[in-house]
């Protein structure tokens, strides 16, 4: 179903799209003065070859996927491991525990839409450091918070809602991290985001593995919470190293209208 509403209401480019109209089309290019002539000229829309030198140069990638590596880490947590810890190691019954296996997913995905509604109102009021940064940050940092503190907390109830605020919080800034590397490579963001969403998936990988080992050699669900919060924070801090305001050089192709920015 999924696949067929795609199929149907997506297009490859703006200016094939029935609800794309002349002026909207002109923003998208660069707000080049409507109406566009179609097909667009080839100057403006002539893909340009993957820098590569300069991708594994930046530092932008590396922090990018530090970052993501930490919110994968997480978040497969929830996928594998959180039912088992709700009934086994909680005592809740089959039903309460489906109940709060969901509660973490319903709260991140509220919290996916107003992050991105976020991200875009901080990068229009004080910039994309703020919108990208600023906010990733304090999302991860927080997110660490809450899994640190459902190791205190004495309550079931309480650890189970604590460790879904968690997962919403690092959700708060999934826009942001999907938007960073449009702000760096905008004509490679494909590519960095391949790169990251591989060291997500390590870190989706390695989080499982952990809790189980824990788990299994130490008898113990307390310490891979530890760690967890610790990638996270470490996460956060991965944050701080981006720059989305400095470009790759080569990573995108001048535009009619379109600003210079920093470039690495």
């Amino acid at each position: 179903m999924w696949a067929a509403a795609w199929y149907a209401w997506y297009r490859d480019r703006p200016e094939d799209h029935p609800g794309v109209g002349a002026e909207e089309l002109a923003w998208i290019r660069g707000r080049v003065p409507a109406p566009i002539p179609a097909p667009i000229p080839d100057m403006l829309t002539a893909p340009t070859a993957t820098p590569w030198a300069a991708l594994l140069r930046s530092r932008n990638l590396y922090a990018i996927c530090a970052m993501y590596f930490a919110f994968g880490y997480g978040l497969y947590f929830y996928f594998t491991w959180l039912p088992t810890y709700l009934i086994k190691e909680l005592g809740f019954s089959l039903f309460s525990g489906g109940l709060f296996a969901s509660l973490p997913f319903l709260l991140a995905g509220i919290a996916d839409i107003v992050g991105g509604w976020l991200t875009d109102f901080l990068t229009r009021r004080r910039g994309l450091r703020a919108g990208r940064c600023h906010l990733g940050f304090g999302a991860f940092l927080t997110c660490a918070a809450f899994l640190f503190a459902s190791t205190i907390v004495p309550s079931p109830i309480l650890k189970a809602i604590l460790i879904a605020m968690a997962l919403a919080s690092a959700d708060l800034a999934l826009g942001a991290c999907w938007a960073v590397p449009i702000d760096i490579a905008p004509d490679h963001a494909g590519v960095i985001t391949g790169f990251m969403n591989t060291l997500g998936n390590i870190g989706g990988l390695i989080g499982p593995l952990v809790v189980g080992y824990a788990v299994d050699r130490w008898h113990s669900w307390t310490f891979p919470f530890y760690i967890t919060a610790l990638v996270y924070a470490g996460g956060a801090m991965a944050w701080l190293a981006i720059d989305p305001t400095r470009r790759i050089v080569g990573s995108d192709r001048p535009r009619i209208g379109q600003p210079s920015r920093a470039v690495e």
